[in-house]
C-alpha cells in the first residue's frame, strides 16, 4: 500500500500571523511562530506555506536563522520607578517606627521587673 501524502494546512492567527500543521503517516509539526526567528515572531503567510511544504516533503529548509539573543525587559516606565522609591522611603519610615517601638517596649518591660523586683520583700 503507497504512502499517503501529508496533509498541509496554512491557517490565519487572530494576531493577524499565520501558522502550518502538517500530519502524516511519518510527520507530525505545527507552528504559529517563526521556528527561526528568537522569540515569538509571527510568521507571514508565504513563510508558513513553505515551512509547512519543506516538513510535509522532508526537504531541508533553506532559511536564515537568528543567533538567539537574551531576553532584556523594557526599563520600567520613570512613574512607577518614583512610585516604587516613595514606597521604599514609606517601609524604611515604617520599619525605624517599629524598631524604636521594639526598643521602647522592652525598656518599659525591663523597668517593670526591676520595680517588681524591688518591691518584693526579702
Amino acid at each position: 500500500m503507497p504512502k499517503q501524502a501529508p496533509t498541509v494546512e496554512v491557517y490565519e492567527l487572530e494576531n493577524g500571523g499565520y501558522g502550518f500543521l502538517v500530519t502524516g503517516s511519518d510527520v507530525s509539526m505545527s507552528a504559529e511562530n517563526n521556528p527561526f526567528r528568537s522569540g515569538f515572531v509571527p510568521m507571514t503567510q508565504e513563510e508558513a506555506q513553505y515551512f509547512a511544504e519543506c516538513y510535509a516533503s522532508g526537504v531541508s529548509i533553506n532559511y536564515p536563522r537568528e543567533d538567539p539573543v537574551a531576553y532584556q525587559p523594557p526599563p520600567p516606565p520613570a512613574d512607577t520607578v518614583a512610585k516604587l522609591t516613595e514606597r521604599l522611603d514609606d517601609t524604611d519610615t515604617k520599619v525605624s517606627e517599629l524598631e524604636q517601638a521594639s526598643a521602647d517596649t522592652t525598656q518599659a518591660l525591663l523597668d517593670l521587673f526591676e520595680t517588681v523586683a524591688t518591691s518584693l520583700p526579702a
